[in-house]
């Protein structure tokens, strides 16, 4: 069985989890595992969206898989249908901070109650990071589009907000093989290390 499409931004990927927006070759290889069969990915410019998509291509036996172009901040999805709904830097891309919360609000939605989200966005206190992407945008010139960058106690209060407990967090500056962080969490500073780190992200139950 083949089957090809194209990921962008926009797009949602429902297998046993959603992942709300697809970016990433390395997490579609890690989520989507067909029997009998491989997953190869490449870069194509779509003349009809005038930019670079992704476009998977499936070869299985038996696929498991299900694609969904849709809007995030209105998602045709049932309520409290999917135990983990996972969102990797896609939230950013959405202009407009009502938007954003929407987009949240629908994740929320459509995970069950005890389930699990995992979302990460890019961190404004990376002075750097935040410096360049800026720039790149005022000046056209941002491969990625649109993005904002989130400090952590916004995130965090977006999600409690729609009810959702905070179950863990990290952000790319943790080195879980570093003696130091493991200490930081032992005695509860690790969400000092939060701030640092060009993403973080939380863990968080319904």
């Amino acid at each position: 069985m083949k089957s090809t499409v194209s990921l962008d931004g926009a797009t949602k990927e429902t297998y046993e989890k959603i992942r709300i927006g697809a970016n990433f070759e390395d997490v579609i290889e890690n989520i989507v595992k067909p029997k009998n069969g491989s997953i190869q990915t490449s870069r194509e410019y779509d003349p009809q969206r005038e930019k670079e998509v992704i476009v998977v291509l499936v070869e299985a036996d038996e696929l498991k898989l299900k694609f969904i172009v849709d809007d995030s901040t209105k998602l045709n999805l049932e309520n409290e249908y999917y135990d983990v709904v996972v969102s990797f830097s896609t939230i950013d891309h959405i202009p407009g901070k009502e938007n954003r919360m929407k987009a949240v609000t629908e994740m929320c939605r459509v995970l069950k109650s005890g389930g699990y989200l995992v979302i990460t966005v890019p961190n404004r206190w990376d002075r750097k990071y935040s410096y360049i992407s800026n720039k790149l945008q005022r000046g056209g010139k941002a491969i990625f589009g649109y993005e904002y960058q989130f400090s952590p106690l916004e995130l965090k209060k977006m999600l409690t907000s729609n009810g959702l407990k905070i179950i863990d967090y990290a952000s790319t500056s943790f080195n879980p093989h570093s003696y130091l962080d493991r200490a930081l969490r032992k005695f509860g500073l690790a969400k000092l290390k939060i701030y640092f780190g060009t993403r973080f992200g939380y863990l968080v139950q319904k």
